[in-house]
């Protein structure tokens, strides 16, 4: 904990929770007097975290029934509105910030497929990784440990991390008057 204006509220190597008071905006002067201050430090702790990840062998894929149409949709100021013709507008021979576009639609339909258990382990590895950097965000590992099994329906991965990360967030004081009103 560096407490760079303020007071701190904690002790080094204190366990804290989330919401917990670690840098204090109200500070004891020599002289036994109170203040404010704008409480500003860094608080780096080291925290665990699990992640979990279930990827079912049963999953909706695309199949592409070869039937393609050329289609048009006119783009004005980035809304995109399908029509059937081509045509270019112009008002006074000066083209208008509005054009159309040409794209390829293509049919499919959605069925269920199973998937071996090595292409589920390599989609669900690829899966899990986004959500462990979703989760653990800036934090530094500095220890992992991930375990992979297959049920009958998924295959399910679990890692359990410990991080050292910075903890703290920045609230406003809260300062209520208990004074009556006249």
């Amino acid at each position: 904990l560096k407490v760079y204006e303020g007071e701190a509220a904690v002790k080094k190597g204190e366990a804290v929770l989330k919401g917990d008071l670690l840098i204090s905006s109200v500070v004891t002067n020599k002289d036994l007097s109170v203040s404010f201050k704008h409480a500003r430090g860094v608080a780096i702790a080291q925290t665990r975290h699990t992640v979990s990840h279930t990827f079912p062998f049963r999953q909706k894929a695309r199949q592409y029934t070869g039937v393609e149409s050329e289609r048009y949709r006119l783009s004005f100021f980035g809304l995109r509105i399908p029509f059937g013709f081509r045509n270019t507008l112009r008002m006074n021979q000066v083209p208008l910030p509005v054009y159309t576009e040409t794209y390829l639609k293509r049919e499919y339909i959605e069925q269920e497929v199973t998937l071996p258990k090595a292409q589920a382990l390599l989609a669900a590895a690829a899966e899990y990784e986004q959500k462990v950097r979703a989760e653990l965000g800036e934090a530094t590992i500095l220890e992992q440990k991930v375990e992979t099994h297959f049920t009958q329906e998924a295959c399910v991965i679990t890692g359990t991390y410990t991080c050292e990360e910075e903890i703290g967030v920045p609230e406003a004081l809260q300062v209520e008057d208990h004074m009556a009103l006249e």
